[in-house]
């Protein structure tokens, strides 16, 4: 083969991988901006009241923070779950077993939910999204005592403000978002707006006096 054949052929080449390249950019991206999922589904909402529960048993810990991997960090403390990954041992110095056991529930419904952290700012407990590829759902912000985060000077709440109220305590921001395995919170990646945006609703789930309900028919369940 000539020369210039082969730049001919090396050429075409990288065409085709650049013309591959943008079309998976598109093909990730644009949904993105077509629809918005609810950011509060039946299933996250059962994870999020756990966490928000637990966050409530432990008014100590003002600024605890899980996350999906099974890591637990508050104050000067950082514990681990998983007994190869151990930060510090002890956790049991802190919680018992049976809230050990609840930690790690949360932290495997977090996962499931592709929720990377749940961690208390304030009196908020945030609930940061994550998505593999570009964009996803908006984050879930939850406030302990009916403050709306918006009325809350905090430099960190800051980060994600505005918060858009969806029902009752909760609220959802789009900044409160990372890409998979990027860990700087600091800046934030916003979700954004699509042209059918569903955030704002809760995707067959009722909040019923307080206690979280899926809603079949006429009938409400309670958890």
């Amino acid at each position: 083969m000539s020369i210039s054949k082969r730049k001919s052929v090396k050429w075409v080449i990288r065409v085709v991988f650049s013309i591959l390249l943008v079309l998976l950019f598109l093909l990730c991206s644009l949904p993105s901006y077509v629809y918005t999922p609810p950011a509060l589904t039946q299933d996250r909402l059962l994870v999020f009241e756990r966490c928000v529960n637990f966050v409530r048993s432990h008014e100590e810990h003002k600024d605890l923070w899980l996350n999906m991997q099974g890591d637990v960090r508050f104050g000067k403390h950082g514990f681990s779950i998983k007994p190869l990954y151990t930060f510090e041992k002890g956790l049991d110095a802190f919680f018992s077993k049976s809230e050990i056991a609840d930690i790690e529930a949360i932290c495997k419904g977090l996962r499931k939910s592709e929720c990377v952290y749940a961690f208390r700012k304030d009196n908020i407990v945030l609930f940061c999204s994550f998505s593999v590829f570009f964009f996803g759902r908006p984050g879930v912000a939850y406030s302990l005592y009916g403050e709306n985060p918006n009325d809350i000077d905090n430099e960190d709440l800051n980060k994600y403000k505005p918060f858009l109220r969806i029902r009752d305590d909760w609220y959802m921001s789009r900044k409160l978002h990372v890409l998979w395995r990027r860990t700087d919170l600091d800046k934030p990646i916003s979700v954004p707006k699509s042209l059918i945006d569903h955030s704002l609703k809760i995707d067959k789930a009722v909040l019923v006096q307080g206690f979280f309900g899926v809603k079949i028919g006429k009938i409400v369940t309670i958890f």
